[in-house]
């Protein structure tokens, strides 16, 4: 298996609230948000916040920071995500090794 970090870039829009902000460019208009709900996303200043949910259908997102201190926000944001690849010769050697298996243990004992 291999490990790689990805960084995803986006931009703060706005910000709504001291504890709040709309970020935009990080995510495709068809991206599935629910999967990077509750991921930490981290402001060119270093503070850390949390993706809360996306926000409307563009791609935008909504995140909160606890800290708060936003007023002044603007620039860059960032998302770390981890990444996983297995080799997929070693992946379909072993669903055929199960699958055989399995066509024996039904079909081939009495």
């Amino acid at each position: 298996m291999y490990v790689q970090t990805k960084c995803k870039q986006g931009i703060i829009e706005r910000v709504q609230d001291e504890y709040t902000l709309i970020g935009k460019d990080l995510f495709k208009r068809e991206t599935d948000m629910n999967m990077f709900v509750g991921m930490k996303v981290t402001l060119e200043d270093g503070r850390v916040g949390a993706i809360e949910s996306s926000f409307g259908k563009s791609g935008k997102f909504k995140a909160t920071f606890r800290e708060g201190g936003l007023r002044d926000a603007s620039g860059k944001i960032f998302l770390r995500i981890l990444t996983t690849m297995t080799d997929i010769v070693d992946c379909v050697d072993v669903h055929l090794d199960v699958l055989i298996t399995r066509y024996e243990e039904v079909y081939l004992r009495p």
